[in-house]
């Protein structure tokens, strides 16, 4: 059988068409199908530009471009109202053509295809510095995204947002897309604890041997960190352990009849979220 002239009768759609379906078209006198066909009905932001081939068929046999058919344009909406000459944002875009007058073919049809967003999980995320020390501070490392080919993301397609990011630890930092970037990444970097320091009024203390006389001292101990102060005897002559004792004050009390030798204090401030533990020694001799 001779295959007929056919009639191109498309319409606007709202929704996204598969790689190949059946446009609204019929043959002028019988009305039998045109297949209508995008040779892509999806892209992945790539900062390019994309306009899809569309083809139009009937019982195998292509029409052809401005022989049948014209592409019109690509607009950003439905209605075909906005004209995109360049479509490379993410969203749903309409590729519109007409029949050529006298090709035999009347009508028009508006195809749907979209660009999706980059996956943030996709992205060269790099934190200028991923480890700093304590010092009261909120640290902010500056952040570089990059996509897979290595071309820098527009900075309005995304934001940053630094948590955790004082006291020493682990600190977060989170890339969330906006715009042509999808979801979000999460990095890391650390805040370390620094040393501190322990000082003590009385390093040291001599006394004479006494069988009568008890003698007692503060330390007067303090240190930079804030950390609980504690002190502990680690040092006596044989048989002095009972002659001395330091409260949790820090008041030593060397009773009488302390057996001569050297005693010490080991006088420790706790470590604390931000600075490691100290300590200093406390030297008391009985001659």
């Amino acid at each position: 059988m001779k295959k007929k002239l056919i009639a191109l009768m498309l319409t606007c759609v709202m929704t996204v068409m598969p790689m190949s379906a059946f446009a609204n078209i019929t043959m002028e006198k019988t009305g039998e199908a045109v297949d209508a066909k995008l040779s892509e009905t999806s892209y992945t932001y790539d900062e390019d530009s994309h306009i899809p081939e569309v083809y139009f068929s009937y019982y195998g046999l292509s029409l052809i471009e401005k022989t049948h058919y014209t592409i019109y344009g690509v607009y950003s909406d439905a209605n075909c109202t906005t004209k995109v000459k360049k479509p490379k944002e993410v969203g749903t875009y309409y590729l519109k053509c007409y029949a050529v007058s006298g090709s035999g073919f009347v009508g028009s049809e508006t195809l749907p295809y979209q660009i999706t967003g980059v996956s943030a999980k996709k992205l060269k995320i790099t934190l200028k510095t991923t480890s700093y020390d304590y010092d009261g501070k909120a640290k902010e490392p500056s952040v570089t995204v990059k996509y897979a080919n290595g071309t820098s993301v527009d900075k309005d397609d995304y934001t940053v947002t630094y948590s955790n990011n004082k006291n020493a630890g682990t600190a977060k930092v989170t890339i969330a897309g906006t715009g042509n970037i999808t979801g979000s990444v999460t990095k890391t970097f650390k805040i370390k604890k620094v040393a501190s320091s322990t000082s003590v009024k009385n390093e040291s203390k001599t006394y004479s041997y006494s069988k009568t006389s008890a003698r007692s001292f503060k330390i007067g101990a303090s240190n930079t960190s804030g950390g609980k102060i504690t002190y502990s005897i680690t040092k006596y002559p044989s048989g002095g352990k009972k002659y001395i004792k330091v409260s949790s004050k820090g008041v030593v009390t060397l009773k009488k009849k302390a057996p001569k030798g050297t005693y010490k204090i080991k006088v420790t401030s706790k470590a604390t979220t931000n600075y490691k533990k100290s300590s200093a020694t406390v030297v008391v001799t009985v001659k």
